[in-house]
């Protein structure tokens, strides 16, 4: 390999070459093969990253779900508490093709977790902590005196992980019914619901998603 070669890059490459075949034909496309032509590698050059195509899939799915969360934040950065809760929720979920991308990825990798201890082990490991990482949310707005002190912040992050992940796989298997806009009103609605928002009444909140789908569309 020439020196200078960014050998996180060169990987990330792959990954992604492996999320759009992912994408178009689902885990039952991926060879080395297909990947090597989808990156436009050589064959022996992926084999000189990943000695395997297990290997290779799961740094692919590594890096999404790294991806995801670095997402998660950069949605949350400017809020806390309640704000900060439903700028994530709405992040996990189908409202943009980035996020598709990173859904599809995780739904078809979800199979592996059935047959597969280390990929159901990592899958039970990433949602143990989506889980924390909403009900810390939860747990700031109980400081701030937005929720109750009794509330029960790991079972509403539950529900919360529960209903977002029906929601996603709606979304994925039934996109013209489940548009980003009907995502969003699903949401609003779940959450109001809960008692986990402090948004303003429906009109208010629905003209508050129009100007978030702005902002995720132009990236700002």
């Amino acid at each position: 390999m020439p020196k200078g070669v960014d050998h996180h890059e060169r990987r990330a490459e792959l990954a992604e070459a492996v999320w759009r075949v992912v994408e178009t034909e689902g885990l039952e496309g991926l060879t080395m093969r297909r990947i090597a032509h989808e990156a436009s590698w050589s064959v022996g050059a992926v084999a000189h990253y990943f000695p395997s195509k297990d290997a290779l899939l799961t740094f692919a799915h590594e890096l999404a779900m790294e991806r995801e969360t670095r997402r998660y934040h950069e949605q949350s950065a400017s809020f806390s508490g309640l704000a900060a809760l439903e700028a994530v929720a709405r992040a996990a979920t189908c409202l943009t093709p980035d996020a598709r991308t990173s859904s599809l990825v995780w739904l078809a990798f979800l199979p592996r977790a059935t047959c597969r201890e280390d990929f159901r082990l990592a899958q039970k490991r990433e949602q143990m902590e989506w889980r924390e990482y909403l009900a810390s949310f939860m747990s700031d707005a109980v400081h701030e005196g937005a929720l109750d002190d009794h509330l029960d912040c790991d079972l509403e992050a539950a529900l919360l992980d529960a209903f977002l992940d029906g929601l996603t796989l709606q979304a994925l298997l039934e996109p013209e019914d489940y548009t980003p806009e009907r995502q969003m009103q699903l949401i609003g609605a779940y959450l109001e619901g809960r008692g986990l928002t402090d948004s303003p009444p429906r009109e208010g909140r629905r003209h508050s998603a129009e100007r978030e789908m702005s902002h995720c569309d132009t990236g700002q």
